[in-house]
């Protein structure tokens, strides 16, 4: 997989560079297979597009091409994910003796370690779908509610928008099951990608209380996330804090070796400075708090926090930045 995107990026690389103008209405978002019939390529060997929401045909193309607004960020994060856990948005075109596919947009699926089995069997008259949650900015823009042919004014918090459809509807809430089965997850962060527009959720409706249960996530590529932070340099900012003239009573003469950085970070998962905390309780407060493992697709990430310096570990998606 990753030889052809690489090399159909070389060929149409100046080709995509005339191409201006397109939203994401105009893409059409697809689950992606590779093709495993044994024969000679153009004809065989590519990839098969299964267009989501949509009972259609999975249509065969050669080869996958990708815009430059994601080589010039980090194609890797596409070229080395299965294609299994992708979900492409883009056109297919046409080119002497072949059709490839131009991606515009890219989403990377991050693993649920079994939390969709506590929603229990998918039962038939689940209807799944593909879709995207925002918040609902507008109380009274009047949304058609699709559920009961109606308008209603009653505040929904979020609007939902149903891939490759183009109709949208109104949701009371939704839930997911990441938080239930993955321990140390920053929940904060994930409901905050969860109402990114560009992140699309897979699940199923309930009607009756207007909310949709999340049993699949998946990131948009370039990600809206950690790499937007201001860069932290990793020195100590307690060093120069002692202002004081007297500091002989302590167990060292120099002070600021019991002083120790902490931080918090928010939910884009950027991390700042909390102040400095003297350490000389870290053992004894802090001994107790064990150190997690974290599930396939998951890394450990850790810093101090007040009030005693103890570590906060979290587990974050391992192909998202540091």
């Amino acid at each position: 997989m990753i030889n052809k995107i690489i090399i159909l990026v070389l060929i149409f690389f100046n080709y995509l560079k005339l191409i201006n103008g397109l939203e994401e209405k105009d893409f059409i978002f697809y689950t992606v297979k590779l093709d495993d019939r044994d024969c000679e390529f153009p004809k065989c060997g590519g990839y098969w597009l299964q267009r989501i929401n949509v009972g259609m045909s999975a249509v065969y193309v050669s080869s996958i091409s990708l815009d430059p607004s994601i080589i010039n960020f980090n194609m890797s994060l596409i070229t080395l994910a299965f294609t299994d856990d992708l979900i492409l948005g883009g056109l297919i075109r046409s080119y002497p003796k072949f059709n490839y596919f131009q991606v515009y947009n890219a989403t990377r699926l991050i693993y649920t370690n079994g939390g969709e089995k506590l929603y229990g069997p998918q039962l038939y008259d689940r209807k799944y779908q593909y879709l995207t949650i925002n918040e609902n900015n507008t109380p009274s823009s009047g949304i058609f509610d699709l559920i009961n042919n109606k308008i209603k004014n009653q505040f929904f918090p979020f609007i939902a928008k149903s891939l490759n459809l183009n109709f949208q509807f109104q949701l009371m809430n939704f839930t997911e099951m990441y938080s239930k089965s993955i321990n140390n997850l920053d929940i904060g962060w994930l409901h905050n990608m969860i109402t990114n527009s560009k992140t699309i959720s897979f699940g199923f409706m309930d009607q009756n209380n207007k909310s949709f249960h999340i049993t699949k996530i998946y990131l948009n590529i370039p990600l809206i996330d950690s790499n937007n932070c201001d860069v932290y340099n990793n020195g100590n900012p307690c060093i120069e804090e002692d202002d004081s003239e007297d500091k002989t009573n302590s167990p060292s003469n120099n002070y600021n070796d019991y002083l120790i950085p902490t931080f918090h970070r928010d939910n884009s998962r950027c991390l700042y400075f909390s102040g400095c905390t003297n350490n000389t309780q870290l053992n004894e407060k802090c001994n107790d708090i064990p150190i997690p493992s974290c599930p396939k697709g998951y890394r450990i990430n850790s810093f101090s926090v007040r009030p005693y310096g103890c570590k906060r570990y979290y587990c974050d998606v391992s192909f998202l930045s540091g």
